[in-house]
Order: C-alpha cells, then sequence, then structure tokens
C-alpha cells in the first residue's frame, strides 16, 4: 500500500512540475509577443516620421529593444536618397555592434 502512495505522489509531484513548467512557457512566449509587437510599432513610427530628428528618438528607442530583427526591415533605407534617413538607419545598425 505504501509503494502505491509513493507513486500517486510522485505522479502528482510530476504533473504539478508540467503545469508549472508549462506556465512559466507560455508566461515567456506572451511577454515576447507584447515586446514583438511594440518593436513592430516602433518600426512603423520610424518608417512613417518625415522629420529627421524625431526620427532619431524613435531610432534610439529601437535600439534599446536590442531586437535584431529590425535590421532587416531597415537595410533597404542604407541607400536611401535622403542623407538624414541614411544617418539615422545608420545609428540603428551602430547601435547593435
Amino acid at each position: 500500500m505504501r509503494i502505491g502512495r509513493t507513486l500517486v505522489r510522485e505522479a502528482s509531484v510530476r504533473t504539478i512540475l508540467a503545469i508549472f513548467a508549462l506556465t512559466l512557457a507560455v508566461s515567456g512566449f506572451a511577454h515576447q509577443q507584447q515586446r514583438h509587437a511594440a518593436t513592430d510599432e516602433l518600426l512603423r513610427q520610424f518608417i512613417n516620421e518625415r522629420v529627421f530628428w524625431k526620427q532619431l528618438e524613435i531610432a534610439k528607442q529601437l535600439v534599446a529593444t536590442q531586437d535584431r530583427s529590425v535590421l532587416s526591415v531597415l537595410d533597404v533605407w542604407l541607400n536611401d536618397d535622403d542623407r538624414h534617413l541614411r544617418g539615422n538607419v545608420a545609428f540603428v545598425f551602430a547601435g547593435f555592434r
């Protein structure tokens, strides 16, 4: 009878640990999704902003996210005719060195 109770307790502990691990994983995924959404919003603001010094302020926030995925979106503007835009994009790239 003792062996049966021990097995039940071990199974319960394993179940609780599995639920805890799953909860942590889901929580981490949700946090990552929120961060990604915030980065997407910053990218949208950066692309739509035409005042270079305001765009630079957004660029500083993009660098602060440390989300390197923004580089693949911004690389097309490294050859833009607008030198201010090129400079702001270069600032973002330099921030990830």
